[in-house]
């Protein structure tokens, strides 16, 4: 069977390929070469490319058929003797047969040729059960892996996968399984924005808007909500706070009519305006929704929660914006206290909350206490990030201040310069950012310097 399937199916391919300029009914000869291929093959062969086919176009990833074929109780796998991976050589061999073409600037990413696709997704459709269950599949690994790209922030060597499970977002939805797209797309976009991969997450949520920026038919209010408050998130450290807010009250407004007043959801939507509305200057709106967050917060989970961390955090940087030095501080203090209890101590959420406490404890006159935090928190940063995400910037921004307080401005203005070639890679010159650095520089550094 072999030497027909090299010699018979895609060498007979390759050659209309190769004269297709002038051959005559391109695809429907192709795909009856195909139909007669595909009749040839093992089961599990035939599974694997099943799979590949109802996965993103050009986004086939191996170890995701690798997991699908392993989960399928109607594949039989082979076993050989030395075969200790069998899905793993079912896909190894569909790629040796030319069905899976490898692309070459990734080695977990293959593609599949665009009229066997196409052949295989018309079979699929024609086959309503099958298909369910194939999609079920599907849907089951998107819950492991999108749980699993959460750990990008920290693990380098799976952020590669992002962008593929963009794509898997993208196609769930053109299979008519929003809702699972749409949890999967957060889950993604969460670790993006911490990356500063701002483009893409706007991308992915704003997919599921129609063009009067309401969500698409067919979404549920827990995930509409989800993506207007995901959407406030994103569009606030891109300096877009009024895009923001508009946002964050949309999912409020879904979140109040649905969801109970003590919901959990709404605590966190009451934090995300509050957040928002600090960045707009609305310091006494912003403690107030922190409160209202937290005060629901308190009442669905333990003392020790992370969830609750988060949020003395976020209101410990409004109560430092509003001059109460001693309640920021006491905050920020139980935040740490909690995420030390519950994090490692190279955590990045750490890294925000050390940070927060070393801004506080400069305007409370501890110079040495305030760098020792700041530097501790570049140290788990530098660990995490490339060294041009916006979150240094912001490190190196606050380290600056510190450095011109303890009478070092030189040191301060190179902090200030880094700050600036980091900022400016990623945002315009309108951003708050931006804008803010070039004050300061122009202030304490003679003017702008030239940036390479």
């Amino acid at each position: 069977m072999k030497k027909d399937l090299e010699e018979g199916g895609f060498a007979a391919i390759k050659a209309i390929e190769d004269k297709a300029g002038g051959v005559p009914d391109y695809d429907k000869r192709v795909e009856a070469i195909f139909e007669e291929t595909l009749a040839q093959l093992p089961k599990a062969e035939q599974r694997a490319l099943e799979y590949a086919a109802l996965l993103p176009a050009d986004v086939v990833v191996r170890g995701w058929l690798w997991e699908l074929l392993k989960e399928d109780d109607e594949v039989d796998l082979p076993e050989s003797p030395g075969i200790d991976r069998p899905a793993m050589a079912v896909v190894d061999l569909l790629t040796r047969r030319t069905l899976l073409h490898p692309i070459d600037d990734h080695p977990q990413l293959m593609s599949l040729h665009r009229l066997l696709r196409r052949h295989i997704n018309d079979q699929l459709a024609a086959d309503d059960e099958l298909f369910k269950k194939m999609l079920d599949k599907i849907c089951d690994l998107t819950e492991l892996r999108g749980k699993k790209s959460q750990d990008a922030i920290t693990d380098k060597k799976i952020r590669w996968e992002l962008s593929p499970l963009l794509a898997l977002s993208e196609r769930l939805r053109e299979l008519g399984r929003v809702n699972i797209a749409i949890d999967l797309a957060s889950r993604v976009c969460t670790s993006m924005i911490e990356l500063g991969r701002f483009d893409e997450s706007r991308a992915s949520f704003t997919s599921f808007l129609v063009p009067t920026g309401e969500v698409m038919k067919g979404i549920s209010f827990e995930k509409a909500a989800s993506i207007h408050s995901n959407l406030a998130v994103l569009l606030e450290p891109l300096g877009d706070q009024k895009g923001a807010i508009k946002q964050i009250e949309q999912a409020i407004a879904i979140g109040e009519k649905h969801f109970d007043s003590d919901h959990p959801h709404l605590a966190v939507l009451y934090s995300n305006l509050a957040v928002t509305l600090r960045s707009l200057g609305d310091m006494q709106g912003a403690c107030k929704h922190m409160e209202r967050s937290i005060e629901i917060s308190k009442m669905r989970y333990n003392a020790d929660d992370l969830k609750l961390a988060v949020s003395y955090s976020n209101l410990s940087t409004i109560l430092y914006e509003l001059g109460n030095l001693q309640s920021a501080y006491e905050h920020i203090v139980q935040a740490i206290e909690i995420e030390e209890k519950n994090l490692k101590p190279d955590n990045p959420s750490l890294a925000i909350n050390y940070s927060i406490l070393s801004i506080v404890l400069k305007d409370l006159g501890d110079l040495q206490g305030a760098r020792k935090q700041l530097e501790r928190a570049i140290r788990i940063d530098e660990k995490h990030f490339e060294s041009d995400n916006p979150k240094l910037a912001i490190r190196y921004n606050n380290l600056a201040f510190i450095e011109l307080a303890d009478e070092k401005k030189e040191e301060a203005c190179r902090l200030w310069r880094q700050a600036y070639a980091i900022w400016k890679k990623h945002f315009n010159n309108d951003h708050p950012n931006v804008r803010h650095v070039v004050r300061v520089l122009e202030k304490y550094c003679r003017g702008m310097p030239e940036v390479k």
